[in-house]
């Protein structure tokens, strides 16, 4: 764990090891989660799939759901019943 923190945080050993333990396991976790995310890139990558772009569609998505504005297919049924066409 304290090399982790190291590598990652660009920290001495004297500053982790003085750490208290919930901010060193905070930010030990915070590197495990880091470190998982790059293997799920690599993995998706392999598979021609761009996790980075899905995420943000689905915060796109997001926003738009609390602002209240439609999606694009949402916003073609609404014209196609505005027009008539059922």
């Amino acid at each position: 764990m304290i090399a982790d923190l190291c590598r990652l945080y660009h920290y001495t050993i004297d500053h982790v090891l003085s750490m208290p333990l919930n901010r060193a396991g905070f930010l030990w976790g915070r590197g495990v989660a880091a470190e998982r995310m790059q293997a799920y890139r690599i993995a998706a990558a392999m598979n021609g799939v761009d996790i980075d772009k899905k995420r943000e569609d689905d915060r796109e998505r997001r926003r738009e759901f609390r602002e209240g504005r439609p999606s694009e297919q949402g916003k073609a049924i609404m014209d196609a019943l505005m027009r008539g066409e059922t």
